[in-house]
């Protein structure tokens, strides 16, 4: 009992102290900090590179039937070089993401206990440790070390790896052979167009974009060496050219000199003019998100905190990214594009709850590179149909992709049956945390996020009822709210009279019954007698929980509650979308081990010192009392106390 008090003691004491600082750090820093407080790694939400582990890293890396290469950072989330070379290895791997089916990226965390025989088989020793697998290694080689730590130098390695391999690869044989044949020759294939890169012998601008290229049908590129090219096909000019089918015409796409990505991404603006979809090809700029281990170490006796609560079904306290992100969902997928026309006042409706979504969700820089995205489209509309706007939220979610920094499913706004809670939970969720987020930037007019609350539920929520009653409610919010403390007030109180007129009706949770909020167990000092309510406590007790979100996910957790958890596409309003998330270790429960491990080595440890001091004393005590006995002792006759301790 003492070791459970203890252990409750120190996780809310971390709790508080990270509500305090947490404040001040963005999402990314919160998502990136909690992926590996819970095991995941650095890259579980970047599907561009292959997350590996102990249980496929052989069958994959050195299988017998593929003829893929393979390039694998090991890293240890841990590690502070490794947090800042994440970016680097991202931007790699999306330099590179068209030759995926040529040469894989990939990542081993070797922080986390599952991976630790594989990294002490392949003899990691250092971190980030590069490593490059050619197609067919065999199960003994340990693979090709690599130390540069620039893409640009990294690339061109993986270039004259694959340049050696083309000789006995006979999928990429042809890319790297430069081209000696007529202009007539170039259509004997499939292709529709051909890109002829004019270069000399030192570049390798020509074999990257064939790499580029290479899964797309009615396109080949061609690397012709500079000499003779004015005599065999009439060209005055080094560089890369395009050149359609049954014309004569060349078309200069740019220099060697410039980058693969700049060059296909031209050629790829150019065929989608003539009706050619290509894919595209990412070129952010990613950036290094800055990782404290200190909020790692608190986030993990959070979640633990967190999981502990769950088994009691007590999270009515806790906001989880995954709730939120699911309402912005729905919203986007489901509620919006059901109209079939998008005007008027709907429209500027429309506006201002994307606008207020660009200001202030809480979600990381992809996320908020797509919700800017969808805001400026549909400013500049004058009237948009839902059917299109569905498709800007695909293409704008397309381009900032992966925008969601959780994966499907419900936790706090779960019900015990798929009919209770869901999204009209998780969209009261999202109001209240979007108003104390405008808290937190002063810039935000303190009505905005109310206002477009408003507007959204009053066009383009699903219950004609209960939008009825909230624009009977709202009409009080321009009289009542003059600053951010009235709004996230005027919302709770909103909320509690919501819950008052709900309770005991037939759509009640009869597992989650609607309560004023929050009820004493969960903040006593909000309270002022049966009736009367704290507002100063109420609003800091708020604040407090709108902005210390919770990234756990449903993969985090086992089945912990009292009743059976709902698949995330069966629960009431989910919206059906592709969800891409990260590798789950099936049953091994490695997440949930991980964490506990690092708390009880704490506690363990803390108990281990603590009775060292209490033997301690206890020796003193009968040093004394043997001293006065005997007046003197030898140091043969202490150690014999010692014994007998």
């Amino acid at each position: 009992m003492i070791l459970q008090n203890l252990k409750i003691y120190l996780i809310f004491a971390s709790f508080c102290a990270l509500s305090r600082s947490e404040q001040s750090l963005s999402a990314e820093t919160r998502k990136i900090s909690h992926q590996i407080a819970t095991g995941r790694g650095l890259y579980t939400e970047y599907d561009k590179i292959e997350l590996l582990n102990a249980t496929n890293f052989r069958n994959e890396v050195h299988s017998n039937t593929s003829t893929k290469s393979w390039f694998v950072e090991f890293y240890s989330s841990w590690c502070g070089h490794c947090q800042r070379f994440a970016p680097k290895w991202k931007t790699l791997a999306q330099e590179m993401h068209g030759w995926r089916n040529i040469v894989r990226i990939a990542a081993v965390d070797c922080s986390n206990p599952f991976n630790t025989p594989l990294c002490r088989d392949y003899e990691v020793m250092s971190y980030p440790n590069l490593r490059y697998f050619p197609s067919g290694s065999s199960q003994d080689f340990l693979g090709i070390l690599i130390t540069a730590r620039e893409v640009p130098t990294i690339r061109e390695f993986v270039v004259s790896q694959l340049r050696n391999e083309s000789e006995k690869r006979s999928d990429i044989h042809d890319l790297f052979t430069p081209y000696q044949g007529s202009i007539d020759e170039i259509w004997q294939g499939n292709n529709e167009f051909a890109v002829m890169a004019l270069e000399n012998t030192s570049s390798s601008t020509g074999v990257e974009l064939a790499l580029d290229f290479n899964t797309i049908a009615n396109i080949k590129v061609f690397i012709v060496p500079l000499e003779n090219t004015k005599v065999r096909y009439k060209i005055n000019d080094e560089g890369v050219f395009l050149i359609n089918k049954g014309s004569s015409q060349y078309e200069k796409i740019g220099s060697y000199n410039d980058s693969h990505l700049i060059l296909y991404n031209k050629i790829r603006s150019l065929l989608s003019a003539k009706g050619i979809n290509i894919p595209k090809l990412e070129n952010k700029n990613i950036t290094v998100v800055p990782v404290s281990p200190d909020l790692v170490i608190e986030l993990i006796k959070i979640d633990q905190m967190v999981k502990e609560k769950l088994k009691k079904n007590k999270i009515n306290d806790m906001v989880f990214q995954v709730d939120i992100e699911g309402a912005l969902r729905q919203t986007l997928f489901v509620e919006i594009p059901s109209h079939k026309e998008i005007k008027g006042e709907k429209l500027a409706s429309l506006k201002l709850y994307l606008k207020t979504l660009a200001d202030l969700f809480p979600i990381g820089e992809n996320g908020k590179h797509f919700l800017r995205c969808l805001r400026d489209v549909v400013l500049s509309k004058n009237e948009i149909k839902g059917s299109d706007f569905i498709s800007e939220v695909k293409s704008c979610e397309e381009g900032n992709s992966p925008v969601y920094m959780s994966t499907g499913g419900w936790i706090g706004c779960r019900g015990s049956e798929p009919q209770f809670r869901g999204y009209p939970c998780a969209l009261w969720t999202m109001f209240h945390t979007l108003v104390v987020q405008a808290h937190l930037y002063p810039p935000v007019e303190p009505k905005q996020p109310l206002r477009a609350m408003r507007g959204y539920i009053t066009h383009f929520f699903g219950c004609t009822d209960c939008s009825q009653h909230f624009q009977a409610m709202a009409e009080t919010i321009e009289g009542n709210v003059t600053d951010t403390n009235s709004s996230i007030l005027w919302l709770w109180k909103a909320h509690n009279n919501v819950n008052k007129r709900l309770h005991k009706d037939p759509t009640e949770d009869p597992k989650h019954p609607k309560v004023q909020f929050p009820p004493v167990d969960v903040c006593a000092e909000c309270h002022e007698g049966a009736e009367s309510w704290r507002e100063d406590k109420v609003l800091e007790f708020l604040k407090n929980m709108y902005t210390n979100i919770s990234y756990l996910s449903l993969s985090d957790l086992p089945t912990t509650t009292d009743f059976p958890a709902i698949p995330a596409k069966l629960i009431r309003h989910e919206v059906i979308v592709d969800e891409r998330g990260g590798v789950k270790f099936e049953k091994s429960d490695i997440h949930s081990s991980w964490d506990l491990s690092l708390i009880d080595l704490f506690l363990g440890t803390a108990l281990y010192l603590t009775s060292i001091v209490i033997i301690g004393l206890v020796c003193i005590k009968l040093c004394k009392k043997y001293q006065r006995k005997k007046h003197a002792l030898s140091s043969w006759d202490m150690a014999d106390i010692f014994q007998k301790v």
